[in-house]
């Protein structure tokens, strides 16, 4: 969630921040209101990661394939577990969770199920699932290539339209920014 977080700045920075802009602040303060701002943004968003329950997100893997191997990193760590279809749930390290699928098929979440849960046993899975985990070689897929390549080609008009009209660029930076 915080790298969606970070990856939205721009975003909240071009959009909301545009619409709700606090004139009297920026006439007060200059500039320094868009780190004022972009503060308020990230103290937002630690408090929703924050009451957010802990979560692990998977790639490559099915969701039956991820229990497997939470299965298998809980008795690596000697932690009984108590498994209900897809629903786990280890006492010892103050655990418990549901796998989910998340997007397509090759994308799953372990997501708590109760709120009240240990942060040191979310890690001590995490770790311990990260080792079961490095063993697997899943292939790449294709579509990453497509996006990489039109994310490349984004980049590419954006800096030919920042070569050929500087000037527009730096007035338009000006003004999104009012200084």
């Amino acid at each position: 969630m915080a790298l969606l977080g970070l990856a939205m700045l721009g975003l909240v920075l071009v959009g909301p921040s545009q619409l709700f802009f606090p004139v009297a602040a920026f006439n007060l303060l200059g500039p320094a209101v868009w780190f004022l701002m972009t503060l308020l943004y990230f103290f937002i968003l630690l408090f929703v990661i924050l009451n957010s329950r802990p979560r692990l997100i998977v790639f490559g893997l099915s969701p039956d394939a991820l229990a497997n191997r939470v299965k298998e990193s809980l008795d690596g760590m000697d932690v009984e577990s108590t498994w209900m279809g897809l629903t786990f749930a280890a006492p010892a390290i103050r655990v418990d969770g549901t796998i989910e699928p998340a997007g397509n098929g090759e994308l799953s979440q372990i997501v708590a199920t109760r709120s009240s849960q240990d942060v040191i046993g979310w890690m001590k899975l995490e770790r311990a699932l990260a080792i079961k985990l490095k063993l697997i070689q899943i292939a790449p897929r294709s579509t990453g290539t497509v996006w990489i390549a039109f994310g490349l080609a984004a980049l590419a008009a954006l800096g030919l339209q920042i070569y050929s009209n500087p000037t527009a660029v730096a007035d338009g930076m000006r003004d999104l920014l009012r200084l």
